[in-house]
């Protein structure tokens, strides 16, 4: 009879069943998460489906019980506005889990609420400059222009163009401080809830995992399906 010919398709789903011989590299990343000085990143590179997300569960079941883990899959949400909101989300979700019945979650939704206040932070980056009361040679029609101060972006120099385009040859030096009063408040409101969350997270660590003789682990997998900034976003977050 003629020999059966099969045709197999690997799918490009992970799996925790070593057949790569990833164990030495599972047991080394597993022993130095539970060990080594903390905080700590440890990046895993590789072409695209090489593997890398089956060595991140095989290194995830080798730890202990009594470590919290958070896992984020990066590319679920590329097409969030503030990926790095939706990464510390998934965070403070795998923190909620550690608490234990009867213990207070007032600091859990307290962060939660804070990450929304810092949407609306963002917001308020809308900020309105009254032309007709900073004079110059701006077309008299136009009393009031909006800007966004958004971090990150050219704000000042956006606006300068815009101020030209009305019909003002130059700035003047009342419109340019009031500009930067504005965008200093913004950014100290910024520094201030980032302070906050920061501290407040720690503590909330300390509460839940570190006391206990755990450690948080965040596991962020497919990070390299997402757009290049969205990566960004994620790495700062962390």
């Amino acid at each position: 009879m003629p020999n059966e010919s099969k045709t197999y398709i690997l799918d490009d789903q992970w799996t925790d069943k070593d057949a790569l011989d990833f164990t030495p590299y599972v047991e080394t990343l597993a022993d130095i998460i539970q060990t080594g000085n903390t905080p700590l990143t440890i990046g895993v590179f590789g072409t695209w489906g090489s593997g890398k997300t089956s060595l991140m569960k095989m290194v995830k079941n080798q730890l202990p019980d009594d470590f919290t883990i958070a896992w984020f899959d990066a590319w679920k949400y590329d097409k969030e506005d503030t990926l790095w909101r939706a990464f510390i989300l998934s965070v403070l979700t795998s923190v909620r889990s550690r608490v234990k019945e009867g213990q207070p979650t007032e600091d859990l939704e307290y962060l939660e609420t804070m990450l929304y206040r810092g949407i609306e932070i963002e917001k308020s980056g809308g900020v309105t400059i009254d032309l007709a009361k900073l004079g110059g040679s701006v077309a008299k029609g136009v009393v009031q222009l909006s800007l966004s101060f958004l971090p990150g972006g050219t704000v000042l120099s956006e606006f300068v163009k815009k101020v030209q385009e009305l019909g003002a040859e130059s700035l003047t030096d009342e419109v340019t401080n009031a500009i930067q009063r504005e965008r200093t408040k913004i950014q100290i409101e910024q520094v201030r809830f980032l302070e906050q969350f920061q501290n407040k997270f720690r503590i909330l660590v300390e509460q839940h995992v570190s006391n206990n003789g755990g450690r948080l682990v965040v596991f962020v997998d497919d990070l390299d399906r997402c757009l290049p900034e969205k990566s960004i976003q994620v790495l700062e977050a962390i």
